[in-house]
């Protein structure tokens, strides 16, 4: 039996639809931003942080909110009880936090994510998006 491989492409219609907002095409712009609402899932990844996001940009702040909450303790239930730390769990915790305007607690949660894998990826790469998001 064949698995359905299901690939989301969050990030990218979120920073496609940043870049048409910056060239004020809002059209555009909320076409892309749309698809990342409809292709989610509420599972605490960095797909339901893109989710969030974009739903804030279409005037959905509580949803948005009620997303980052639930990824935060999503997150965080899955580093208290794990055996195996994985460096995600804290990327995700932090993402959420940093959206709730939870700065320093992102920044820590970010610091346990690099200490478990210096060379995690997202890791990296989120904290430099922090920066083009800001």
């Amino acid at each position: 039996m064949k698995r359905k491989i299901l690939l989301l492409f969050t990030r990218e219609y979120y920073f496609i639809g940043l870049c048409y907002e910056k060239l004020g095409n809002k059209q555009r712009a909320e076409k892309y931003i749309s698809k990342v609402k409809v292709e989610t899932t509420e599972v605490p990844t960095v797909h339901l942080y893109y989710k969030a996001l974009s739903l804030r940009k279409l005037g959905e702040g509580n949803g948005a909110e009620r997303l980052l909450n639930e990824m935060k303790l999503k997150s965080e239930s899955l580093i208290e009880h794990s055996r195996i730390m994985k460096p995600q769990y804290y990327l995700w915790a932090s993402m959420a936090c940093d959206a709730l305007g939870e700065k320093i607690r992102a920044r820590e949660y970010m610091g346990k994510a690099a200490e478990i894998d210096p060379s995690y990826r997202w890791a990296a790469l989120f904290t430099s998006e922090i920066k083009l998001l800001e």
